[in-house]
């Protein structure tokens, strides 16, 4: 199906008059999957944006679109381990990373947390190199990521954080891509655990196209 907005801004009928209505600096078109729900399936074109950032990557790899997670408002998923790697995870949900879970969990209008976890074995390509997690969209105003069982820290204002706080309102422009450097907890040529969490307000939120892992060469001091 084709619709006249850049999703998830504008699901349902009339985007082009709402996008006006609200006065968007700009919009566009997305093909996307077609399921029961209103303008919630996969979309498959809206990689324009960041197509060239992935090419010039030194190594880049695609992360399975299907993770396994679970609406976790109360935080029982790092409690039950499930970011450590053998953890047990035939009771999580099959997770779309391109579809907000809102559409899953019906919580488009409430305060919510997702989790998600995915295994993947990275390429000895990229070893040596500088490795981000790279979101290609992302809504979260509460962000923890953890590799191999081990929380990322974040750097923000000057202080050291395993919690990465974001904006509290993402509807200025349409940029969600985030990136964050894993490079100290990231095995090349292993099979390596990957999860995070997002916590979201009153609005949508959570992953809504595929997640990356990128790898830049490393300068030279």
């Amino acid at each position: 199906n084709v619709h006249f907005s850049l999703l998830p801004r504008w699901r349902g009928a009339a985007p082009v008059e709402r996008a006006i209505l609200e006065g968007d600096a700009e919009t566009g078109v997305c093909l996307m999957e077609v399921e029961a729900g209103l303008d919630t399936g996969g979309i498959y074109n809206q990689y324009v944006g960041f197509d060239q950032k992935i090419k010039a990557a030194a190594a880049s790899l695609a992360l399975p679109r299907i993770w396994k997670g679970r609406l976790d408002i109360d935080n029982q998923a790092v409690k039950l381990g499930c970011q450590k790697p053998g953890a047990a995870v035939d009771k999580l949900d099959d997770l779309d990373t391109t579809v907000m879970p809102d559409v899953k969990y019906g919580t488009e209008r409430e305060e919510a947390a997702f989790f998600y976890r995915t295994t993947v074995q990275v390429p000895d390509s990229f070893a040596d190199k500088k490795v981000s997690l790279f979101f290609s969209s992302l809504i979260a105003k509460r962000l923890q990521i953890w590799i191999n069982g081990q929380p990322v820290e974040f750097t923000q204002n000057d202080q050291s954080s395993a919690t990465w706080n974001g904006p509290e309102y993402f509807w200025m422009n349409y940029d969600h891509a985030l990136e964050f450097d894993i490079t100290p907890y990231l095995k090349a040529g292993q099979e390596n655990t990957i999860a995070f969490r997002v916590l979201k307000s009153h609005d949508v939120g959570g992953s809504y196209r595929r997640i990356f892992l990128l790898a830049a060469l490393k300068i030279k001091q």
